[in-house]
């Protein structure tokens, strides 16, 4: 069992049922632009799932690959 289980059952969170399986890992939020060909574009991951790609980078990114 990973070192944050005890701390993550505190609050109520039950990883393993949540992931359908033994483990207590926790996914990683990740945004990918892909252009039409699938080649990817943009990408953002950070372990901390607090942080997200803010929308306005999102946004600007698209109407560079869009040309405008």
């Amino acid at each position: 069992m990973r070192r944050y289980a005890a701390r993550t059952k505190q609050v109520g969170a039950d990883l393993p049922t949540f992931n359908g399986n033994d483990l207590w890992d926790l996914p990683m939020a990740a945004t990918f632009l892909l252009d039409q060909s699938g080649i990817v574009r943009l990408a953002f991951v950070d372990p901390d799932f607090t942080r997200r790609l803010d929308p306005s980078v999102a946004i600007a990114r698209l109407k560079e690959l869009q040309g405008f």
